[in-house]
Parts: structure tokens; sequence; C-alpha cells
């Protein structure tokens, strides 16, 4: 795209023009892509609405960005415009740094593909989760097709900007300069410095708030609402999003929540801590098994239209099941934390590895079964620093944690280690001789088949029915674990171990909102044929009650101060949990998504609608949102004052 080579155009203006048109295009190429990616998430939009998306609601975001991009370079390149210089070396520093931030711009918008595909949102500071460990990173996407695409077309998209950049750059080193008057310089200089703040802006209209997230959301169809954004303000807006505090004061969100979990006669420092009296008159021994991505989507209990996983319906079919369960949030260390620490995931708070909380002593079910006497044991296939769980777990009631390190090095499958089976495996004979030695043993274990991006070991293709992804990987995890239970069963310690089977977190399948309920909704089965009768539990269940509710099961004596309940002693109101900057709340009736104070929605899900009932239901929606928020704002509180360890 060349600079405008017309006598009555500046340099300086012809060429930030050129560039802004340029970049527009850029992201509108993106968005478009973005689009019929995943066109049938629009299928039930109106041909107005998806036009007013891109050239509307999108073009005013890509505006911002591109505008933010060239504001400092037009400052630059208008030193010689008001000043009578030379053009070149200022019109050279200006494009460089045009490359570079539009560089990132692309970067940003690529990543922001394969971030929507695996989360059903426009892009956040989430990705920088797994840039902790760099090496293991590179091992992963190397190994991963699902990311090729994506990188290609960065590059592609980028020698094609630098390309026609470099045109524009070298037009405007040729053209020869416009001569005026200093009072038109300036005046030139000020219109378009002016344009610049309306164009950040976003309106004219001083009567309104500047360009902010809850301006893209316009639509009944959630994926229009999210196309409208440009992924760099997305990412950038996600770094705002972290403190909760929708109560004036922590004393009125910590009274709210102490009246909802019924605990206000509580003296301890920490106000939600009990003393649960029990008989303690059993202890089995605990395998508690965290599965990857086990969304309720792709268990065919929950979703018929496949045979998929017939061990894990058999288990639900003989053991406690949860059937209207949720996780804590979207990433694998909500689910470790809020299923054995009792906390909620507080937004895109990261407890196993933050500066706040990485160094903190928390109180849950690996302490409590420590102080029974437990020996308390945690297995990944991968490498144990992964998300700091060695370094936040082994503090915190593990005495040990079993990794890549720990198993031989021929076994390793692929970036995520060794494949569950070999954990399995190793799993079973550390159980075989914790037992020998007449201990008790609490293991838990994390898998891996079903993560994005896994493939099935050649030497069990054969043996799957469902040979598509994804529903092979889930099929495939579903057969280890049938192999798993078999071999447990002819061990002498079976009829006294109790197996918890729940999900990390769901995933991203059949999206209906932008906060999609498939990556909350997860299976929870306890199961133990000799000491717990089948029974199907309706209610609405959280992964922070896994362990008051196991442990009421097993009428253990324990101090509990987190902020889970016994489900089959306190039903729970209402659900919730985070999706990074997003907060959703789920009634018998009703499923809420807080995305900010002015961009609120209510939908009745159980018939999937995508028709916005929140203003006509202020009450539920109040009510609602005061349950959450009082939870939320009390786990900040706690971790705030350092009131996560027991008394």
């Amino acid at each position: 795209m060349k600079t405008p080579n017309n006598k009555y155009i500046p340099i300086n203006i012809g060429f930030i023009l050129s560039s802004f048109v340029l970049l527009l295009v850029i992201n509108f190429a993106f968005r478009s892509v973005l689009f019929f990616s995943f066109v049938d998430l629009a299928q039930d939009a109106s041909y107005s609405d998806i036009l007013y998306t891109f050239f509307n609601r999108g073009l005013l975001f890509d505006i911002y960005i591109s505008l933010i991009i060239l504001l400092v370079p037009y400052l630059i390149i208008s030193i010689p415009f008001l000043f009578n210089l030379k053009y070149k070396s200022f019109l050279k520093v200006s494009n460089w740094i045009i490359v570079i931030l539009a560089t990132v711009n692309i970067m940003v918008s690529a990543t922001d593909l394969g971030f929507f595909k695996y989360y059903n949102a426009r892009i956040s500071n989430a990705v920088f989760d797994w840039t902790d460990d760099i090496g293991l990173m590179i091992k992963i996407m190397s190994n991963d097709a699902t990311y090729l695409p994506f990188f290609i077309l960065f590059i592609f998209a980028v020698g094609v900007y630098i390309f026609i950049q470099r045109r524009n750059l070298n037009s405007a080193l040729i053209i020869t300069r416009v001569k005026m008057h200093f009072l038109g310089r300036i005046s030139i200089f000020l219109f378009f410095l002016t344009a610049f703040f309306f164009g950040i802006r976003g309106s004219f209209d001083f009567s309104r708030m500047p360009l902010n997230a809850d301006d893209a959301y316009f639509s009944d169809n959630p994926f229009l609402n999210q196309l409208g954004f440009n992924p760099v303000y997305t990412l950038a807006h996600s770094y705002t999003d972290t403190k909760i505090d929708y109560f004036s004061n922590d004393d009125k969100a910590v009274e709210a929540a102490v009246k909802y979990l019924d605990r206000e006669n509580v003296t301890a420092s920490n106000p939600f801590e009990v003393r649960v009296i029990g008989t303690d008159t059993i202890r089995p021994n605990i395998i508690f098994i965290l599965m990857e991505s086990m969304s309720n989507s792709m268990v065919s209990r929950y979703n018929t239209s496949r045979i998929i996983t017939p061990t894990i319906d058999s288990l639900a079919k003989n053991g406690i099941v949860f059937d209207n369960f949720f996780s804590a949030g979207i990433h694998t260390y909500n689910g470790i934390f809020s299923s054995f620490y009792g906390l909620p995931a507080i937004m895109h708070n990261k407890p196993l590895n933050s500066v706040q909380t990485a160094n903190m002593k928390f109180y849950g079910l690996p302490n409590i079964l420590q102080s029974k006497k437990y020996l308390t044991s945690f297995y990944v296939t991968g490498a144990k620093k992964f998300d700091n769980m060695n370094g936040f777990l082994l503090p915190n009631g593990f005495d040990r944690m079993i990794g890549e390190s720990n198993y031989p090095s021929d076994s390793i499958f692929d970036g995520w280690g060794v494949t569950d089976k070999i954990m399995y495996n190793r799993v079973l004979r550390d159980c075989d001789s914790i037992y020998s030695v007449g201990s008790r043993f609490f293991t838990g274990i994390l898998t891996i088949s079903t993560h994005v991006g896994y493939h099935v070991p050649d030497s069990y293709k054969s043996k799957l029915v469902n040979k598509d992804y994804p529903f092979d990987l889930y099929e495939y995890s579903d057969l280890l674990l049938k192999e798993f239970m078999k071999s447990a069963k002819a061990k002498p310690w079976f009829d006294n171990t109790v197996f918890v089977f729940v999900g990390d977190h769901g995933q991203n399948f059949s999206a209906v909102y932008d906060m999609n309920l498939n990556y909350h909704k997860i299976p929870l089965i306890i199961y133990s044929p000799k000491l717990f009768k089948h029974s199907e539990y309706t209610g609405i269940g959280l992964q922070i009650d896994i362990y008051p509710t196991l442990f009421g099961l097993l009428n253990f004596s324990f101090t509990n101060n987190s902020l889970g309940v016994d489900l089959f002693k306190n039903k729970r109101k209402y659900g919730y949990f985070s999706a990074d900057n997003k907060l959703g709340i789920i009634s018998d009736n009703y499923y809420l998504i807080y995305r900010s104070k002015n961009n609120i929605s209510m939908y009745d899900y159980k018939s999937n609608s995508t028709d916005d009932v929140y203003i006509l239901n202020p009450t539920a929606a109040d009510s609602m949102e005061n349950y959450a928020f009082s939870m939320l704002q009390s786990a900040q509180y706690l971790i705030n004052n350092q009131l996560t360890d027991a008394d």
C-alpha cells in the first residue's frame, strides 16, 4: 500500500494514513479468519448483526489499537514536518516502531485464533500460564500439530505486512515536500492529533465513557459479541480484572458468606472455620483421580449420542454420582487448588505460583489425611514443576510427588511425559508397597490423555470404536481407566479403598454462551462398592465441596476452614465458577455471566436460549450476584490476611 503521492498531502500525513489503513486491513483479515473458522457459532445471527460486528464494533476496536500503535510514530515524523527538517531518518525510525508493534499485533491475533478454539474466549493473560517453563512449552508445541496452522499464518501475515509497509516507506522517501506556512503546519498537526484522540476514545460524545469492553456487547449472539473485540485490546484489558470489590468492604462480604454457609457462631480467626465431629471408625485408603479436561459433554452418561466412556458410566451406576457438578475454573491449577483446599478460583489468580500465594500455607484434604497418618502422594505424567505443583503441594500436605523424572527415561511418550498407563502402573506398585507395611495411603493422580493435542498411541488405535478426534482421546482415556480399575480390583487393598473421579475442568465443546458451560460441567463420582451404595445427587455441587462431602460420608472428624460444604447436609443455593476475567453463576433455572459491572447477562440455560433476561429478573440476578461475590471476596479476604491454614 503506497503512500498517497499527492502534492497537497504532507509526507508525514500520507505515511501515517497508509500505515493506518494497512493495520485496519490486517486486523479485518484476522477477524474474518476467526469468523469463518467458527461460523457455526453465528448460524442464528442476522446478516445485519454480522455486518455491524465487522464494520462498527470491530472497526472501533481496530481503530483504537491501530492509533495507539501509530501515535508515537506520528509524533516523531511530525518533527521534520513542523520544523522543515529532512524526513529520511525520522521516517525510518517511525517505520521500525510501526513494524515492531504491528508484528506484535499480528502475533497476538494469530495466537488468539488458537486461544479461542481452546477457551471459547478472546485472548487474555491466561495465554502466559505456560511460559513459566519455556522449555516445556516449546516441547509441547513442537509435538502438537494443532499449533502449526497458527504459526504458518503468523509467518505469512508478517511477511505480507512487512512487504507492503516497506513499499509504503519507500514511497514516502521519494515524495517531494509540500511547501506550507508554519501556521498551516501546526494546524494540520493539531487536527490529526485531535483525530487520534477521538479515534482512541471511540466517540465524539463526552457524555459517555471512552471505548471499553462493554461496548462490544450488543447482540443476543455470544459469538458476535466476542468477535467485535481486537485481541490486543482483550489481552491488555485482562490485566485490569483481578481485585474483587463487589461489596463495599470485606466485612460485609464475609458476613453475607457466613450466613449463606451457616457458620455464624465461629470463634476462630478464620470466620469460616468449624470443627466437624465424626466417629473415625473407618479409615479407608483414598485414590483421587483428577481427569484432564473431562467435560460432561464427553461422558456417555450425559451425552448418549456416542458410547465414549463405558468405564466412567459403569462407575457412576455403581457409585455415588453427582450429576450437577461444576469445576472452579478452566485451568488444571484451579481444579487442584479447589478440590484439595476448598477455596474457589478467584478470577485469573494463579494460586499455585502467584507471588502472593505460592509460599502460603493452605489447609485441606491432604493436610487432614496427613494428620491421620496417611502417606500422601501426588502423581503426574510430566514435569513436577509445571504450574509450580511440587513447590506448592509438598509444603501443603503432600509427602511426595511423582513425575517425569521418577519414571524410566525410555518410557517418555511425548512432551507431556509418560502415558497414563505408565503412571497408573506406578501407582499400583506404590500402593502395594505402602499397604505391605501396614500404612494407609492417599494418592492423588492427574491424568493427561484427554488434553487438547494429545494423540492415541498406535498400540491402542485398533482397540477404539471412536476413531475421530477428540472422541478417540476420551475413549482411550476411559479404556486406560478400565485397565487400572481391573488391576486395582485384584489387589488386597481394594475393598478398603475409596476412589474419587472428577474432571479438573471441562473443555470447549458445543459452545452456546461466551462462557461455555461445557468447560465447567464435569463428573464427580465417589466409588467404593464395599463402603457405599449407589446414589445420585442432583443438586448443585462445586469442586470446593469435594473433601467436606467425602469426609462426611466417611464420618471423619476434621477442621473445615474452607468455603466448601458437605453437600448431603448443606444444599447449595447457587453454583459459581471463574473463566479468567469472567464469573459464571448458576441456579436451577438461570445462568448469569458477569463480565464487568455494566456488562452482565442472564440466560435460561436449560433451553439453550441466548435471549438475555437479566433486566427482566432483577431479584434473581441480585441474589445470585450477592451469593457468588460474597464467596469470592471472602476467599480473597482469607488469602490477603493469611487465614488459610488451620488454627
